[in-house]
C-alpha cells in the first residue's frame, strides 16, 4: 500500500513539473520599468506618455504588443498581446516603476 502511495505521489510531482515546463514567464515577479532603478524607484514619477512608451519598449523586447486599458492616478493598466490574443494584464505603478501581473 505504501508503495502505491509513493508511486502515485511521484507521478503527481512529475506531471506538475511537465505542466509548468510549457509555460513561459511573461512578466516575472519584481519586474520594473526600464527607466527606473532596479529596486523600483524612479527619479521622479513617470508621465503618462513616458509610462506607455516604457511599457511598449519592455514588451517589444519579448515580441509582444501593449494596449493601455485604463489609467487611474499613478497606476496604468495594460493588456499584453501575442499574435492578437491577450495573454496577460499588468499594472504599472508610475511612481515606483513596478510592473505587476493582475488576473
Amino acid at each position: 500500500m505504501k508503495l502505491w502511495i509513493l508511486i502515485f505521489n511521484m507521478l503527481l510531482i512529475a506531471m506538475s513539473g511537465l505542466a509548468q515546463a510549457g509555460e513561459e514567464e511573461i512578466t516575472p515577479f519584481g519586474a520594473t520599468c526600464p527607466a527606473c532603478a532596479a529596486y523600483g524607484y524612479c527619479q521622479k514619477p513617470l508621465t503618462y506618455p513616458q509610462a506607455v512608451k516604457n511599457l511598449q519598449d519592455y514588451y517589444a523586447q519579448k515580441q509582444l504588443h501593449v494596449t493601455v486599458a485604463k489609467s487611474s492616478g499613478r497606476f496604468l493598466q495594460a493588456e499584453i498581446y501575442r499574435n492578437g490574443k491577450m495573454i496577460e494584464k499588468v499594472i504599472l505603478d508610475r511612481r515606483t516603476g513596478r510592473i505587476k501581473t493582475i488576473h
